[in-house]
């Protein structure tokens, strides 16, 4: 009678693990589109603080993340709160740096074929736990980690929502979806220095998991070990292409990765993953008994 009791999850579990390769696939299709965003992000930065071309800018926002890369994820972690302070000063500066009247041009729903794109959009933006593990390495518990989630989520929120609303009414339909097109002068270089600050504590992080993937597929790097310099040269050089095609195309890419990456994300990776270990604490339970 145990033994029959434990068969019906001893089935579920072995068709879970049969198509555990979906939510692990479209996991690291998310942090693809998340490593060629910060690619794109940080090659206008670059662009802001030196005369250079974009596709240039972005070719050496790849060769600075391979250098990055001899350094361990837990150093990124630890620069995680000066990124999220360069955010807050970057949204300032597109505030401070508006027009002197505000916009009368506002189209609130301009066409209604643009709503699933803006739900897509919304997906992309508040998909942050690719950055879960960042704030894993910098505390102390898994009690501490969701606070931390927890207590980052309506900061961020409020942050988001305020900043947002505001500058698309001083801009009205101007408003650019990359954030350095909106800024000029001056302020466009500081907030360049800004934005490369931000970005750099998320760019190698999000790669990494990319390259260990393909490193560990092909015996190339032991489990427990990172990547490096070398392994990552190959994961961020196709960041690096896919970003040079999608800098002009910021709306397209932001839709098709909220749509497919992101969303696929939400409703393959947590829902598996939650029944797994639902399944783990009934056999546990039952091995108990």
């Amino acid at each position: 009678m145990h033994r029959n009791r434990r068969r019906p999850a001893s089935r579920i579990h072995s068709a879970l693990a049969t198509f555990s390769w979906l939510p692990r696939l479209v996991a690291l299709a998310e942090l693809a589109a998340y490593g060629s965003n910060c690619t794109i992000n940080l090659g206008y930065a670059l662009a802001a603080m030196f005369p250079i071309s974009q596709n240039a800018a972005i070719g050496a926002a790849c060769a600075l993340c391979v250098a990055l890369s001899a350094f361990s994820d837990r150093l990124f972690a630890y620069v995680g709160l000066l990124s999220s302070v360069a955010t807050v000063v970057i949204l300032g500066l597109l505030l401070y740096g508006g027009p002197d009247s505000w916009a009368t041009d506002m189209s609130y729903l301009a066409d209604p074929g643009y709503i699933p794109s803006t739900f897509a959009l919304i997906f992309f933006a508040v998909g942050t736990h690719p950055l879960i593990v960042g704030v894993m390495h910098t505390t102390r518990s898994p009690t501490d980690l969701r606070m931390s989630i927890l207590g980052a989520w309506p900061i961020a929120t409020t942050v988001s929502v305020l900043c947002g609303g505001m500058a698309y009414r001083i801009y009205g339909s101007a408003l650019q979806p990359d954030v350095m097109a909106n800024i000029g002068g001056e302020l466009r270089r500081i907030a360049g220095v800004w934005m490369a600050i931000k970005v750099l504590g998320n760019a190698v992080p999000l790669a990494r998991p990319l390259a260990n993937a393909y490193a560990r597929s092909l015996r190339w790097l032991p489990p427990g070990d990172s990547a490096g310099p070398l392994l990552m040269m190959p994961v961020m050089v196709l960041l690096a292409t896919a970003a040079m095609f999608f800098a002009d195309r910021l709306e397209a890419f932001y839709s098709v990765a909220g749509c497919y990456a992101i969303l696929g994300a939400v409703l393959s990776v947590s829902p598996v993953a939650y029944l797994l270990w639902q399944l783990a604490r009934a056999r546990d339970d039952a091995s108990d008994l």
